[in-house]
């Protein structure tokens, strides 16, 4: 990767991070796109497409959605990648068992999401205050560049 393009991907995840960031402290609610209230999947979704300037949506999940539910939303607009590969600004998916999934953003110091035991969006390291909440598998947005060269 050049220079040029190891900037461009900072910023781009930069981006990212500062809208999740941005979304701190906001209620949580389910199928919730806004200030007024987020879930995890609308907390993800805000803050891919106000940093790349999109419109990716899905509303098409229930309140417990499964992982087969949740992985096929993720999968048209992300590709899979590996742990080592994952960084700022790229999807975890993590499971809080009882086949429950959740999807946050992963920054710098662990992971924001939309917390419905807090009902509020968080920020912490992951094993942290979600302690019972392990990550499965990590996800690059489509138009988000590599972290690495």
């Amino acid at each position: 990767m050049t220079d040029t393009a190891t900037y461009m991907a900072a910023d781009v995840r930069t981006a990212i991070v500062a809208h999740a960031r941005a979304l701190l402290g906001v209620p949580f609610r389910h199928h919730g796109r806004d200030r007024h209230g987020v879930d995890c999947a609308g907390l993800v979704l805000r803050a891919m497409n106000d940093a790349l300037g999109r419109g990716d949506e899905f509303m098409d999940y229930p309140q417990r959605p499964s992982p087969d539910v949740v992985r096929a939303a993720i999968a048209r607009h992300a590709d899979r990648i590996t742990a080592a590969d994952a960084g700022p600004g790229d999807v975890v998916l993590m499971d809080g068992g009882l086949r429950a999934v959740h999807v946050g953003v992963l920054t710098d110091r662990g992971v924001i999401h939309a917390n419905g035991v807090t009902g509020r969006v968080v920020e912490h390291r992951l094993g942290g205050l979600a302690a019972r909440v392990r990550p499965v598998a990590y996800y690059r947005w489509n138009g988000v560049p590599s972290w690495r060269q």
